[in-house]
């Protein structure tokens, strides 16, 4: 095999060692690309448990295109030096298209093919039997004709409900596990529905289409994949895509998924539950802060009691004492929301060069100008608000009480 030249990642460095292969000898090394009609061959007993016998890997083929196609190696694909994602497999052989073209057309002509498509004509049938029945009473009128008709349906389809080979046996579903899942427990009534349990619990299902596909019966595209070169460029696309899919009909719409975009998703979903819970922490040091401001305030308030009274008495104002007090807290958050706000551009500096040097990524911490002057903003209204009560307790104060108060 081409692929067991190459080390599984299992091998230590000596195994590895003795595994290279200089690149002369691969370049130019010639296999056999072989047709399903030379792997899959028939069954000769109906009782067995595959129709069609998987030989394996055919090495004697020789030039007889009906079998095989011979192929050479011509080069080796490899991502880009510092890349770690792009369109290419964890391994293989990737043939030309007009090779593919006219391997692809020969395998969907072979027995195990049309095979393939008889089993889900069969299947087919036997479900819609099903479901017939599965609207029926055993006291119906015609339930009895039917399950006759029902077991002699499968007994002239029993070939078809059997796995196809052993390499096919992930795209069939045994009957034994469907009754069980059902929770099919119930005696049958008749010999007839006796003979139909032991069948059903005795028989294969093939199910999708997945087995027809990995033989080549099938040519029609299943998916394609779209590597685009930036974000913007992804965004095109599928804005594309929206407007193709509102305009036409649903059998005419794309169906995508944005693998990129998920990944996003998740990750925005999981900083946005961290954020919250900072936000959460943030808001309760606010508070707390905002209830010491207010304290201070107060505590200035008491302080100053006699110059309160001093300027009541020059002609100042209830009004003219609170607003007083008001510019002070106004001054005391201006400065400590830009104190704030200068630390942080200091710190991401900081925090950037150390991520930088460990990730590679620069740019992780980082704080908008918008954002900087709301949290300013926010700073401001939360001790304006925290020296409101203290303010207003000042202007109530008697000139002549605080005028005596030392």
């Amino acid at each position: 095999s081409f692929l067991n030249l190459f080390p599984t990642g299992e091998e230590t460095t000596e195994d590895v060692e003795e595994l290279m292969i200089p690149f002369d000898d691969i370049i130019g090394k010639k296999f056999m690309l072989n047709h399903n009609d030379a792997i899959y061959t028939p069954t000769t007993n109906p009782t067995d448990s595959y129709i069609y016998n998987y030989t394996g890997r055919r090495t004697e083929l020789g030039k007889d295109e009906s079998k095989g196609v011979e192929i050479t190696v011509t080069g080796i694909l490899r991502l880009k030096e510092g890349m770690n994602y792009g369109c290419l497999g964890t391994g293989g052989l990737y043939l030309t298209e007009e090779l593919y073209s006219n391997f692809q057309k020969v395998n969907k002509d072979s027995q195990i093919a049309q095979t393939l498509r008889e089993q889900t004509e069969a299947v087919q049938g036997f479900y819609a039997l099903m479901n017939t029945l599965s609207d029926m009473q055993p006291t119906d009128q015609g339930y009895q004709e039917k399950i006759q008709e029902f077991t002699q349906y499968l007994i002239q389809n029993a070939k078809y409900f059997r796995r196809a080979a052993s390499t096919l046996e992930s795209a069939y579903m045994s009957g034994k596990s469907m009754s069980s899942e059902n929770g099919e427990g119930q005696t049958p009534s008749s010999p007839q529905e006796q003979q139909m349990k032991l069948f059903f619990e005795n028989s294969y299902f093939l199910y999708g289409d997945t087995a027809l596909r990995s033989v080549g019966g099938k040519d029609k595209v299943n998916s394609i994949k779209v590597y685009t070169d930036s974000f913007d460029s992804k965004e095109l696309i599928l804005d594309y895509l929206d407007e193709w899919n509102d305009t036409h009909e649903t059998g005419q719409q794309v169906k995508y998924t944005d693998t990129i975009g998920m990944m996003l998703t998740m990750v925005e979903s999981i900083l946005n539950a961290i954020t919250y819970v900072l936000v959460a922490f943030t808001a309760i040091s606010l508070v707390v802060s905002s209830v010491m401001i207010g304290i201070i305030t107060y505590v200035s308030v008491v302080e100053r009691t006699k110059e309160i009274g001093v300027l009541r008495s020059l002609g100042a104002r209830k009004k003219d004492v609170k607003n007083l007090f008001n510019a002070e807290t106004f001054i005391i958050g201006l400065t400590s929301g830009l104190f704030g706000v200068f630390i942080t551009y200091s710190l991401q500096i900081l925090i950037n060069a150390l991520l930088g040097s460990l990730t590679g990524i620069g740019t992780l911490a980082s704080l908008p100008v918008k954002s900087a002057i709301i949290m300013v903003c926010v700073s401001i209204i939360l001790t304006l608000i925290s020296g409101l009560i203290p303010a207003r307790a000042a202007a109530k104060k008697d000139p002549v009480i605080a005028l005596r108060t030392e």
